[in-house]
C-alpha cells in the first residue's frame, strides 16, 4: 500500500522501498503466511506413502494465527487429556472455532469422532437393564436435540453367564452412531461419538453426553479423546484467504517479496536459458507441486515457452486449468499479474500490463498433471527429464518425513530427475528448526533445514551456481527464514539436451574405487566372480573384465548393435554406460537406430506375448490388422510409433534439404531429440535410451545399410510419391558413413587404443570392423594399430561361411586383430549377458570424461 503512494519520479526506487518495507514488518510483526502455503501440499499428502505411518497431518499455522491473535493455545485434539473431574472437559466450543478458522485457511474435514472413557461407572447387576436402557434412550434424545438424526437403536445385556456382566449398545445416526459398551462390575463404560459432515455435531453430542454421564454417574471420572477424519481442502477457501487483496489491491508483504524475488531470479535464469538456446526451439518449465496458484509463474512465463503444471491434488491441478480458461469460478489473479507488470515496466518493458502478463501465461500452460514427488520423476513418466526449468515451492519441506531430514533430499532428487542437464531449478523452501505441523494432537517439528543443509545437499545431487536470497520468517511458529533458490543442474554436454540425469552415475562412481578396475567393488562383480566359474557364464566373466581394464587403462570402445535390441530396451545399461564414459562410438543397423525412439514415444501401447511360440498364422494376421508389428514376444505399434516418428523425420529431412545439408541417419535423429521435437510424448525415463545418452555425448554413430528400416522405407515411399523435395537424397550413404568411421578411426588411435564389443552379428558389426583393414592396407597406414580388444555376446554357432558367427582367430587373417589381441566368446542371450557385463564394468571403473 505504501508502495502505491509512491510518485512516478520514484518509481525507480519503489521495488527497494518495499522490500525494506517486507523486512522491517518481518521484524517487528511477525506473520505466519508461509505454513498456510504449504497446506495445500501437507493436505494432499495425506494421500502420499507417509500417510500409512500417521493418524492424521495437516499443516495449521492458521490455528496457531488466530490462537495467538485470542491469547489462546490451539486445540489439542488427538490428544489424550486426563483430568479428575467428574464430568469430561469440554473441548467443543474451543475445537469448534479452531475447525471454523482452518476452514478459512482451506482446511476442513469430513467428520469428528469423540472417544469418552469412563471409569468409576460401576452398577450392580439388579439395576443393570434399567440404568442401560435410560442410557440408550438419552443417547438418542441428545443426538435428536444436537441437531443429528437417530435412525435405530440396539441394546444388548449381557448377564455374566458368558462374558463379564454389562451391556453394548449402538444409536446409529444418519450422520454416523453412537455407541456405548460397558463392564458393570468393573466400572468401566467406553463411548464413542462419530459424525460424517458438520464438526458441530458431534461438538454438541459431546457436551451432552458430558452433562448425561456426570448426572447418571456423580461419582465417575472421564477422559477424552477426539480426532478430525477424512482430511479435505476447500480451494477457493484457501486462496481468498491467503492471496486475497485488500479493497485497494493490497498483498500481504510476504506474497510481494516472494515476487519481488520470483521476478529477479527469472531475469537471470532468463538471461541464461537465451545465451545457451542454439536451437531456437522456447524453453519447457515443470511446475512441481503448484498448489492452486500460478504466482510463482507470472515472471517465469516470460523466459519460457511450454509449462506443464503439476499438483499433488486434483483439485489444485484443476483451479489453475479454471484460472486458465477464463472460467467465472476461478480465482481473480488479476492484482498479482498487475505487480510483476509492475516489475516488468521497471526492468524496460514498457508494453507490460497485467491483461497482456495474464494471456501470456495462459498460453504458455500446455499441459496439467497429478504429481507425486516421494515417486522418482514424480511419477511422470511421458515427460521426465525433458525439462529447462523447474519450479517449486514450499514442497518439499511439506512432503518430507519430519522424522527423517534426509527425506527433503530425496524428494528434491525424485523432483529434480524430470530436470535436463544443465537446467535451472528456481524453488523455494522454509528454514526451521521446527516446524507447525499438526500430527497426533501436538505441534511436531518439521524437517529441520538450515541455509548450510539446502546448499549441502544440492550440491551432492549435483546442482552448481546456487544462489539463496533469505527472507525472514517467524520463529514463533517455528520457522526461522524463506530460503529463495535458483540453482544450475550438472550438465553432461556444453550444449545440454533436455534428458536425463546423470544421477546414476554419479551415484556409482561414489561406492567404487578409482583406478581399481581389478578389485571386487560391487555386488554384481562379486556375484559373477562366484558363481560364474565355466563355459559361457566364465566367458561373459572373462569378457567383462577385459572390458573394464581395456577403458581403465584409457582405452576407446565402440560397441555394435544387431537383431532387436533397442525394442529390448539393452538402452537401460547402454545409456548408462555411454553416459559414464565406457562407450565411445557405435555401429547400429537402422531398426535399432528407430526402435530406441520408438520405444521412448510409445512404450504405453507397446504389447508383450510371452506365448508368442504357439501363436497361429491367423493370430499373426490379427495382430498385422491391429497395427502391432511383432518382435519375438514384442509388439511394436505401428501408428503410436512408425507414424509418430516418421512426420517429424520427414519435417528434418526437408529442412535438411532445403538447407543444402547432408546428414548421417543417425544426425537427423539428433535433431529430432535435440530440438525435442518428440519430447512431449516421451513415455520412459529419457535416462534409459541409449539414443538419448548417445546425443548428448555427441557420440559417433555409423548405420550401414539404414534403407533396410522403416524410417529408410518411409523416405523412399516418399521420394517416390514426389512429397519430398529434388530427386539427390540429402543422406549420406554407407560409403561416405565409412569414410568419415576411418577418419575417427585413425585420430583416436593415435592417442588410445581402440576395442571392438560386438552384439549380435550382421552388418553392424562387419561394417566397421572392416575399417581396420582399409586403413592398413587399403590406405597403406601400417602405423595405425589393430583393434586392440574383440568381444561378440551372439547366440550363433560358428560354420562355414558364416561371417556373424566366425571366431575372432578367423579375422586375423583378414588383419583386423592381432593373434596378442584379447578376445572372448560369449555365446547366450544379449539381453541377459549384456547388462550384467555393464554392471560388472560399471562397478569396476569409475565414470570418466
Amino acid at each position: 500500500t505504501g508502495a502505491a503512494e509512491v510518485s512516478n519520479k520514484a518509481q525507480s526506487s519503489w521495488v527497494e522501498l518495499l522490500y525494506l518495507r517486507v523486512i522491517f514488518l518481518k521484524l517487528a510483526q511477525p506473520r505466519t503466511m508461509m505454513f498456510s502455503k504449504a497446506a495445500p501440499v501437507a493436505a494432499s499428502l495425506l494421500r502420499s506413502p507417509f500417510a500409512a505411518t500417521r493418524v492424521q497431518s495437516i499443516v495449521v499455522a492458521s490455528a496457531t494465527t488466530i490462537a495467538k491473535a485470542r491469547n489462546a493455545k490451539p486445540a489439542q485434539r488427538l490428544s489424550t487429556t486426563d483430568t479428575t473431574q467428574t464430568r469430561p472437559r469440554s473441548t467443543a466450543a474451543e475445537s469448534v472455532t479452531t475447525a471454523i478458522d482452518q476452514r478459512s485457511y482451506g482446511e476442513y474435514f469430513g467428520g469428528r469422532h469423540h472417544m469418552i472413557d469412563v471409569t468409576g461407572a460401576a452398577i450392580p447387576v439388579a439395576d443393570l437393564k434399567a440404568q442401560a436402557e435410560k442410557l440408550v434412550k438419552a443417547m438418542a434424545d441428545e443426538a435428536r436435540n444436537a441437531g443429528a438424526r437417530p435412525v435405530h437403536s440396539h441394546l444388548e445385556l449381557f448377564d455374566g453367564a458368558v462374558s463379564p456382566p454389562g451391556f453394548a449398545s449402538v444409536v446409529l445416526l444418519d450422520e454416523s452412531h453412537i455407541s456405548a459398551h460397558c463392564y458393570s462390575d468393573s466400572g468401566e463404560l467406553a463411548m464413542d461419538v462419530f459424525t460424517c459432515g458438520d464438526p458441530d455435531k458431534a461438538d454438541a453430542v459431546l457436551a451432552r453426553l458430558s452433562h448425561l454421564v456426570a448426572e447418571q454417574f456423580p461419582d465417575a471420572v472421564a477422559r477424552t479423546r477426539s480426532a478430525d477424519r477424512f482430511p479435505r481442502f476447500d480451494v477457493d477457501s484457501y486462496l481468498e484467504r491467503v492471496y486475497g487483496v485488500g479493497p485497494n489491491g493490497e498483498m500481504e508483504d510476504e506474497n510481494a517479496a516472494l515476487m519481488i524475488w520470483a521476478h529477479q531470479a527469472y531475469e537471470k535464469v532468463g538471461a541464461d536459458l537465451r545465451a545457451s538456446n542454439e536451437s531456437g526451439v522456447a524453453p519447457t518449465l515443470l511446475e512441481v507441486g503448484g498448489g492452486p496458484t500460478i504466482w510463482q509463474l507470472l515472471s517465469a512465463s516470460k523466459h519460457v515457452g511450454n509449462i506443464t503444471f503439476t499438483d499433488h491434488m486434483q483439485d489444485n491441478v484443476a483451479a489453475v486449468e479454471r484460472w486458465a480458461a477464463d472460467a467465472p469460478s476461478a480465482f481473480d489473479w488479476s492484482p498479482y499479474a498487475a505487480f510483476v507488470a509492475r516489475l516488468e515496466r521497471q526492468t524496460g518493458d514498457d508494453t507490460a500490463t497485467a491483461q497482456s502478463l495474464a494471456d501470456r501465461l495462459k498460453n504458455n500452460l500446455h499441459k496439467y498433471d497429478v504429481a507425486d514427488v516421494t515417486q522418482p520423476r514424480c511419477g511422470l513418466p511421458d515427460r521426465a527429464g525433458l525439462f529447462d526449468v523447474m519450479s517449486a515451492h514450499f514442497v518439499f519441506e511439506s512432503s518430507a518425513n519430519p522424522d527423517d531430514a534426509s527425506t527433503w533430499k530425496d524428494h528434491v532428487e525424485n523432483a529434480t530427475m524430470a530436470l535436463a542437464p544443465g537446467g535451472h531449478l528456481v524453488m523455494t523452501t522454509v528454514l526451521s528448526a521446527k516446524g507447525s505441523v499438526w500430527e497426533a494432537g501436538v505441534w511436531k517439528d518439521t524437517v529441520s533445514l538450515s541455509e548450510e543443509d539446502v546448499v549441502r545437499d544440492l550440491t551432492a545431487l549435483g546442482f552448481t551456481d546456487i544462489d539463496v536470497t533469505l527472507i525472514p520468517g517467524c520463529t514463533d511458529i517455528g520457522y526461522e527464514a524463506i530460503a529463495a533458490i535458483t540453482a544450475r543442474s550438472a550438465s553432461a554436454t556444453p550444449a545440454a539436451i533436455g534428458s536425463a540425469t546423470v544421477g546414476t552415475v554419479a551415484s556409482r562412481s561414489a561406492t567404487t574405487q578409482s583406478g581399481s578396475g581389478s578389485d571386487d567393488n560391487g555386488a554384481v562383480a562379486r556375484f559373477m566372480k562366484k558363481h560364474f566359474k565355466h563355459f559361457n557364464s566364465a566367458a561373459l566373466l572373462d569378457a567383462a573384465g577385459g572390458y573394464a581394464a581395456h577403458v581403465e587403462g584409457g582405452g576407446k570402445m565402440l560397441v555394435t548393435l544387431a537383431g532387436a535390441m533397442s525394442t529390448a530396451e539393452i538402452g537401460i545399461s547402454l545409456a548408462e554406460m555411454i553416459r559414464a564414459g565406457h562407450v565411445h562410438a557405435l555401429s547400429v543397423t537402422g531398426a535399432n537406430l528407430e526402435e530406441d525412439l520408438f520405444n521412448l514415444v510409445a512404450h504405453s501401447q507397446y504389447e508383450r506375448i510371452p506365448g508368442y511360440r504357439g501363436l497361429s498364422p491367423q493370430d499373426e494376421q490379427d495382430l498385422f490388422d491391429r497395427g502391432l508389428n511383432r518382435v519375438t514376444d514384442t509388439c511394436i505399434p505401428e501408428e503410436e510409433a512408425f507414424r509418430r516418428v516418421s512426420s517429424v523425420l520427414l519435417d528434418v529431412y526437408q529442412e535438411a534439404a532445403a538447407a543444402g545439408e547432408k546428414l548421417a541417419p543417425h544426425e537427423f535423429f539428433y535433431r529430432i531429440i535435440r530440438e525435442k521435437r518428440l519430447a512431449h510424448s516421451y513415455e520412459i525415463d529419457p535416462a534409459h535410451s541409449w539414443l538419448i545418452a548417445a546425443a548428448e555425448a555427441d557420440l559417433p554413430i555409423v548405420t550401414p545399410g539404414w534403407e533396410d528400416s522403416t524410417c529408410g522405407n518411409i523416405i523412399v515411399s516418399n521420394m517416390i510419391r514426389g512429397e519430398l523435395p529434388g530427386d539427390v537424397y540429402p543422406v549420406k550413404s554407407g560409403l561416405e558413413q565409412m569414410q568419415g568411421l576411418v577418419k575417427w578411426y585413425t585420430e583416436t588411435q593415435a592417442t588410445a587404443d581402440i576395442g571392438f564389443f560386438q552384439i549380435g552379428g550382421g552388418i553392424a558389426g562387419d561394417f566397421p570392423i572392416c575399417a581396420v583393414p582399409l586403413i592398413r592396407q587399403d590406405l597403406e597406414r601400417a602405423d595405425v594399430k589393430l583393434w586392440s580388444y574383440f568381444a561378440q555376446i551372439s547366440d550363433g554357432t560358428t560354420s562355414y561361411g558364416g561371417y556373424s558367427a566366425a571366431p575372432p582367430n578367423e579375422k586375423i587373417t583378414w588383419g583386423k586383430l592381432s593373434p596378442t589381441t584379447p578376445t572372448f566368446i560369449v555365446e547366450s542371450d544379449a539381453t541377459i549377458a549384456w547388462p550384467l557385463l555393464t554392471a560388472y564394468v560399471l562397478d569396476a571403473v569409475p565414470p570418466r570424461a
